[in-house]
């Protein structure tokens, strides 16, 4: 009632499905993370169609915690570094030299279970919801352990593909769709004429595959073109 009453956008982190009940019947706007304790029902679908609910479903965040706990990093993560910041580098190489908290095995054997689990889950409640009209948005939660600004998206733009959104789709998701819900929808987010010249240039086709955004080798930026090697930390 508050947010509504002073304009602010009503968003909410939920990863259950009755908070997340709760929170579209109580207006949110957004929706940060997917559920991933049950499958959802066609009266919770409604609800987020009724409501005009929007999901950003943070596929991979868990991921990173998996990886803290074990003090391991993937492969994934470690060729991400080259695109962050040498503090923050250093930061995700101490990861491997924290002390174990239990058999790396059996932790690593409950944590995959676990990460499968979700992951089924989520993907089958993304779809669902997107199959429904209810606006994806793309987002990752950078910030969380091994969730990388800037490099994390890429996971995270490859697991909306694994779990049935087309490549078109995500791109959309992570352009016109994120725009509106940062209430940018009249500038940002699409190549038109009077919106910011925020663009990147790829050396193959995303709308093959995905993990084609990972050819990136120039951004433009309000207009100015930056080849990537030029806007990589020394």
């Amino acid at each position: 009632e508050e947010a509504k009453a002073t304009g602010l956008p009503l968003i909410v982190h939920a990863t259950q499905l009755e908070a997340a009940r709760v929170a579209v019947a109580a207006g949110a706007s957004l929706l940060v993370h997917s559920v991933d304790d049950a499958a959802i029902d066609e009266a919770f679908i409604d609800a987020c169609v009724a409501q005009g609910t929007s999901l950003c479903p943070t596929l991979t965040v868990f991921d990173g915690y998996a990886q803290l706990y074990l003090r391991e990093i993937s492969e994934e993560i470690r060729s991400q570094l080259e695109f962050v910041h040498p503090t923050v580098r250093a930061r995700v190489l101490a990861t491997e030299g924290l002390e174990s908290r239990g058999d790396k095995r059996t932790m690593r054997a409950s944590l995959n279970a676990r990460a499968e689990r979700s992951r089924q889950v989520m993907y089958a409640n993304l779809l669902k919801l997107h199959q429904a009209g209810v606006p994806i948005v793309m987002g990752t939660d950078a910030g969380n352990p091994l969730t990388l600004h800037g490099p994390s998206v890429f996971p995270e733009l490859e697991a909306m593909q694994a779990a049935g959104l087309s490549p078109s789709e995500v791109l959309v998701a992570a352009t016109s769709k994120a725009a509106a819900v940062l209430g940018r929808a009249d500038d940002l987010g699409q190549v038109r004429a009077g919106f910011v010249a925020d663009l990147v240039i790829l050396d193959a086709d995303p709308m093959a595959d995905i993990q084609n955004v990972r050819t990136l080798s120039h951004v433009v930026r309000a207009g100015t073109v930056h080849e990537r090697s030029q806007l990589l930390w020394d």
